[in-house]
């Protein structure tokens, strides 16, 4: 891995529901950066794994998971590919909402009726830090939820209402909010979910 790429801290969890599906099951991360989650996966019993990454600062040769260096918005699978897609924290890479629609359209694209989708995000958080942010980067990018960070990354977090619609051709099983550490050791609100592509 490329020194310079970062870290991330949104946290990988034991989806319940994922839990559940056949161990050889295909399972696709998307921005699967430098393969946390797919180790992590791996270290659960799940054999096909696959990462779709659009930084090839993360692309490591003689990797042990098959990764396609492409824009999630664009993934370069056949339709109905994986029985199983994972993004953890990539929402808050995504400023335009134009581009975070597509996303979930292609994501659903490649998921067979019944897929799952599962995965992470940073929400608007209530603190006085955050919402200084918020307002900085709304007269900057001119997106609520937008801003740039003390070390100079820009990031978004979005409303849970928001996912809501993303979401709208898949059925909720799983919707909890909790506290995430952001990149620069803050604390910061959360949701992890698990959905369903409906049929």
């Amino acid at each position: 891995m490329n020194k310079k790429a970062p870290r991330f801290t949104a946290p990988i969890t034991r989806y319940r529901h994922l839990l559940r599906l056949d161990p050889s099951t295909p399972i696709l991360d998307v921005g699967s950066g430098y393969g946390r989650a797919l180790a992590f996966f791996r270290s659960l019993g799940f054999s096909s794994l696959y990462g779709l990454e659009p930084d090839p600062r993360f692309f490591v040769e003689g990797s042990s998971y098959p990764v396609a260096i492409a824009k999630g918005e664009a993934a370069p699978f056949h339709s109905g590919s994986f029985g199983a897609v994972v993004m953890v924290g990539v929402l808050s890479y995504i400023l335009e909402d134009e581009r975070r629609e597509v996303l979930f359209k292609e994501l659903e694209r490649i998921l067979p009726p019944e897929g799952l989708l599962c995965g992470s995000c940073f929400l608007l958080s209530p603190d006085p830090y955050h919402q200084r942010k918020y307002r900085q980067g709304r007269i900057r990018f001119g997106v609520d939820g937008a801003f740039e960070s003390d070390s100079g990354g820009i990031y978004r977090h979005s409303r849970a209402s928001d996912l809501r619609k993303l979401l709208d051709h898949f059925d909720i099983l799983s919707w909890k909010q909790e506290m995430f550490t952001t990149q620069n050791k803050r604390q910061s609100l959360g949701l992890v979910f698990e959905a369903l592509k409906k049929e």
